[in-house]
């Protein structure tokens, strides 16, 4: 091999082997970053806690008399699905 690195002594496999990895590692790198954002990021949470968040809302609403009866219980349909 004579002072040559790896990816030189395998020609062009090696050369594409190589891209190969450093993108694939790169793109690991970029989705891990993407992931602990989202994690770590108001809006990153989960939609089930936020339609019960919007449940409560309701409910709320419609014990202080802001709604009525019927408004509640169309707006929870909506909410549950």
């Amino acid at each position: 091999m004579g002072g040559q690195d790896f990816g030189s002594s395998l020609g062009i496999i090696g050369i594409l082997f190589n891209l190969l990895f450093t993108f694939l590692f790169i793109g690991g790198f970029i989705l891990l970053v993407y992931w602990i954002v989202k994690q770590f990021t108001p809006g990153g949470q989960a939609t089930s806690s936020s339609s019960g968040n919007a449940l409560e809302i309701l409910k709320e609403r419609f014990a202080k008399g802001e709604i009525t009866e019927r408004e509640y219980k169309k707006m929870k349909k909506e909410i549950s699905g």
